[in-house]
């Protein structure tokens, strides 16, 4: 007898706000969890594949148009079968297309915010059209602090704010760890190389054009570190074309890549330039392989990295300043290494995903009113086609 709380993520890709709510729902124990997902025009769907493995319950709507009137309709429908208790959304899509699908249903809405992106004009519409629809939400579960308050200066209300902070299997990299040698060989790198690595969507706010300039400043310093910029995006062309004016012949650019836990073990040091940022997955990650980092003070980020004692933190948008945090790392490697193991210790105490779920089932609680359950369905997997 345990409430339904169903997950909406519209996304084929697999990674950080997929990779968390995965995680949460394998860790939570009292309640009964239920994902539903998008496939677009016939695209093989990564999150929902994995769901899948992981033996959760998933909903799939395939459309060639996700905003089209019968994909609300299709959301009712599964609404009124599946009678969910709380519906949370993740993302600016499923948030928009919910409100619509949810009308004069009664079920209690909770929006995870885990950032915003405005890479574009119409991506920035979406954001602002999902900070509107969020004072509808009887809930807004922000990934930090940072990002708790940059929507408080929106303009909504901290009372129906509960922060809960993103979470990292530790578990789950030990196996890279040990492939960390077979891995840089794979590479092609050395023993020797010194490789800095950086992951994320090349897009203007997670400034990898800031990170190849820092680069170009202390390469001459070092002539055995290696740049690794891991992702792809849509300014992958622009940044290339950045690195050769530079005359860098140590960037790699290595695309997206299904092998990012093994590259993090292979690092040597683990670089965010982003401008803007919720709590960044990928700082977890280099935590659990007890890799130093540096990044710019966005977003959770401080919630994360405290300077000095498990990594360097610098004012976004300026290079220089970014050079000078990766050349104190690399000219001082013991105090990089202990800077690694420090942060190994904060996530594995702070960041885990049992302490994640016990926080979110409190909030599914306060909002559901009560604490007496309801029976939970079955696992299902149903597929709809519109």
């Amino acid at each position: 007898m345990k409430p339904v709380i169903m997950h909406i993520r519209a996304s084929n890709f697999f990674g950080g706000p997929e990779r968390q709510i995965i995680g949460h729902l394998t860790a939570s124990t009292n309640t009964a969890n239920r994902v539903l997902t998008f496939v677009e025009r016939g695209a093989t769907n990564a999150f929902r594949e994995r769901c899948l493995a992981e033996g959760i319950s998933v909903n799939t709507i395939f459309t060639k148009n996700p905003f089209a009137l019968s994909v609300i309709k299709a959301l009712r429908k599964v609404f009124k079968e599946t009678r969910p208790d709380i519906i949370c959304s993740h993302g600016y899509k499923p948030t928009l297309l919910t409100l619509l699908a949810r009308v004069g249903l009664g079920i209690p809405l909770i929006i995870f915010s885990r950032g915003r992106t405005g890479e574009n004009v119409k991506v920035r519409l979406f954001e602002f059209l999902e900070r509107m629809a969020m004072r509808l939400a009887v809930m807004i579960v922000p990934v930090s602090d940072g990002q708790a308050n940059e929507l408080i200066r929106a303009g909504l209300s901290r009372e129906r704010m509960r922060v809960v902070r993103n979470a990292i299997n530790v578990g789950r990299m030990e196996t890279a760890v040990a492939k960390a040698d077979f891995k840089r060989q794979e590479m092609g790198f050395s023993p020797n190389d010194i490789l800095i690595t950086t992951s994320g969507r090349l897009s203007p706010e997670k400034a990898q054009k800031d990170l190849i300039t820092a680069f170009s400043i202390i390469s001459h310093r070092h002539p055995k570190a290696r740049l690794l910029i891991v992702g792809d995006g849509p300014l992958k062309n622009e940044l290339e074309q950045w690195s050769r004016e530079k005359g860098l012949s140590k960037v790699h650019f290595l695309g997206f890549r299904g092998d990012m836990d093994e590259i993090m073990a292979a690092t040597d040091l683990f670089v965010l330039p982003s401008l803007t940022e919720g709590l960044p997955n990928v700082i977890l990650e280099a935590f659990a392989c007890a890799k130093p980092v540096v990044a710019t003070n966005v977003g959770g980020v401080p919630e994360v990295v405290t300077h000095g004692e498990n990594g360097l933190i610098v004012q976004p948008g300026r290079p220089a300043l970014l050079a000078m945090a990766m050349n104190e790392c690399l000219k001082s490697p013991e105090t990089a290494k202990i800077m690694g193991e420090n942060g190994f210790r904060k996530v594995l105490s702070e960041f885990t995903f049992a302490s994640q779920a016990k926080k979110l089932e409190q909030i599914y609680f306060e909002v559901i009113g009560h604490t007496s359950l309801k029976r939970a369905d079955p696992v299902l997997h149903i597929e709809m086609k519109y």
